[in-house]
């Protein structure tokens, strides 16, 4: 899998919020969910199961979200 977005996601009242639609949310707590968006690669083919790699840079956007929420 390829890294499409690495997007901060809102979950309030028992729904995410996301680019103006609701998606219901499994557990209904409030507050901000971190999300990797990914799109299938050659590397899911190669491995036959979806895989990610991550870059040092996600990670560190990942790192950076994560802090904004915490």
């Amino acid at each position: 899998m390829r890294v499409k977005s690495i997007e901060l996601v809102l979950r309030k009242d028992g729904f995410f919020h996301y680019n103006g639609s609701r998606v219901k949310a499994v557990y209904p707590r409030e507050g901000y969910a971190v999300m990797l968006f990914l799109e299938p690669s050659q590397i899911d083919l190669d491995f036959r199961e979806p895989v990610v790699v991550l870059s040092c840079d996600q990670i560190k956007e990942i790192n950076r979200n994560m802090v904004l929420i915490s």
